[in-house]
């Protein structure tokens, strides 16, 4: 029983599924083509710039990643009674709807949020900093960034000793992670990996004559994180305060910003640069794959066609092809991965798995309803053994379809050990994750232009409020008694 209220809130609610408008679809298309890449490392949920997450990730096209070192455990909770690891699930979830808006990645440590922390020392302490270190090494060697950013300055001014130790902590990462005799296993799989550079995400907050300080100052990069995306419609301000928000149950509730706004950036380690964050990233599609290549997609950029987005299905299909070149990675899964929803999203292709229940019980057959809908005019089959299924212009197909059964139940893989200040996570698979994988999931294969794209669908419940509308949630597998208390909780 320790962990129902937990799971309960895992399993949030989401909004349906849609295809995105043209001009956001080129956005997708221009992080396709960017190989810019930065990671932000703080303490706790709500630590992060989501102004410059949105800015690095939606101005910068970077791929941008958030890397909180806990889950915001030994915090307080404004809009419900759910406290330490219950509340952990929560912020867990506030975090990924902030990441909905700023379009960064989400990642965790091991590390429990303990409560407030005087020192540095005593956190490592608790945590044991070897264990997170080496978490910390794993991302930066997983995720390769050009630059590491910290929201905290590694000493006292931090304030807090989670938050000076998670700025210490990727300071010490930055080295670690290039040395080929660190964590070796480590390495063996992901290889080593050398950062540009480390940079602290500085503020008013601790220095008031900061814009005085850093102006024509060689330790410090100013960026106007204020810009206004018209593809968008919003400034990255705009896009960061809405982010901001969603940090509810600790009262992060903001009025959305618009304009200027200049955001400081003092060197901590590694090279200092003198006008960009990528100013040393020596990366190109042509060294990567090859010219043509890169022709091909910096093509697609410049002649994307908004009107018809279809018409741009020939040229992203020739470019997942190319993609197909590189070594196995997390790089090369990451873009492939972007360059299917590109394609499905031009086709305006609608898929979903759903259930007739929220819950299936450990002697349930998984019976689901497999939805496809091709809203566009470009030919899309779906492949079933043989057989190759043409899917009618605007008009839902719907198959029923069994989906094997986990062996274990549903529930956040953190808490699935007993835990003091460090979650123990036996599976290596599930490390920096921030939340477990879905409980059902199934492959379909969809035959597009003679080419097939594997699309990964999750097992959904959706239902009515007559007060709301549309309500999803993830369908999982548990025991037989939690369903009278999923009732009694109003969770289906």
């Amino acid at each position: 029983m320790k962990h129902i209220l937990a799971l309960l809130l895992a399993l949030s609610t989401f909004s349906a599924i849609a295809n995105k408008p043209a001009s956001e679809l080129y956005v997708d298309l221009q992080k396709l083509n960017s190989l810019k890449r930065v990671l932000y490392v703080a303490a706790h949920p709500d630590d992060e710039n989501t102004r410059a997450l949105a800015w690095f990730s939606l101005g910068e096209y970077a791929e941008t990643a958030y890397l909180s070192l806990t889950r915001g455990d030994g915090g307080q909770n404004l809009i419900g009674n759910e406290l330490s690891e219950k509340l952990g699930v929560l912020r867990t979830q506030e975090l990924l709807a902030a990441r909905s808006y700023d379009k960064a990645s989400q990642y965790f440590t091991r590390a429990v949020d303990f409560g407030y922390s005087k020192t540095a020392e005593e956190t490592f302490e608790k945590w044991g900093k070897e264990e997170i270190l080496a978490d910390v090494v794993l991302m930066i060697r997983k995720f390769r960034p050009d630059v590491i950013l910290t929201r905290f300055p590694p000493d006292k001014r931090g304030g807090h000793g989670h938050h000076t130790a998670s700025a210490m902590l990727a300071m010490e990462a930055f080295d670690k992670a290039a040395d080929p005799n660190f964590l070796p296993q480590q390495v063996k799989e992901f290889g080593a990996w050398k950062t540009t550079s480390v940079y602290w995400n500085s503020s008013t907050w601790w220095f008031e004559n900061l814009p005085e300080t850093a102006e024509n100052n060689p330790n410090y990069l100013i960026a106007d994180i204020g810009g206004y995306n018209p593809h968008l419609g919003q400034s990255y301000n705009e896009i960061g305060t809405i982010a901001r928000s969603q940090h509810k149950c600790q009262g992060f509730g903001a009025i959305t910003e618009r304009g200027s706004r200049l955001e400081y950036f003092e060197h901590l380690k590694g090279e200092k640069l003198n006008h960009s964050f990528f100013e040393k990233n020596n990366q190109t599609w042509k060294k990567l794959i090859d010219k043509e290549f890169e022709n091909k997609l910096q093509g697609l950029v410049e002649s994307f066609d908004y009107n018809n987005p279809e018409n741009n299905v020939t040229e992203l299909i020739e470019i997942r092809n190319g993609l197909m070149k590189l070594p196995n990675s997390d790089f090369k899964n990451e873009k492939l991965a972007r360059c299917n929803e590109l394609i499905l999203d031009c086709l305006g292709v609608f898929t979903e798995m759903l259930a007739k229940d929220f819950v299936y019980q450990s002697d349930d057959t998984s019976f689901f309803e497999l939805e496809i809908l091709n809203r566009g005019s470009v030919p899309v089959s779906l492949i079933w053994g043989e057989e190759n299924i043409e899917l009618a212009t605007n008009k839902p197909f719907s198959k029923t379809i069994s989906v094997a059964k986990p062996a274990a139940i549903s529930n956040p893989y953190w808490l699935n050990a007993p835990f003091t200040t460090l979650f123990q996570v036996k599976k290596t698979s599930d490390l920096l994750q921030p939340e477990s994988q879905p409980t059902f999931v199934h492959e379909i294969s969809l035959l597009v232009a003679n080419d097939t794209i594997t699309v990964p669908l999750a097992g959904t419940y959706k239902w009515r409020i007559p007060s709301y509308g549309e309500k999803r949630r993830e369908v999982i597998k548990y025991i037989e008694f939690l369903k009278k208390i999923l009732v009694s909780f109003n969770c289906i």
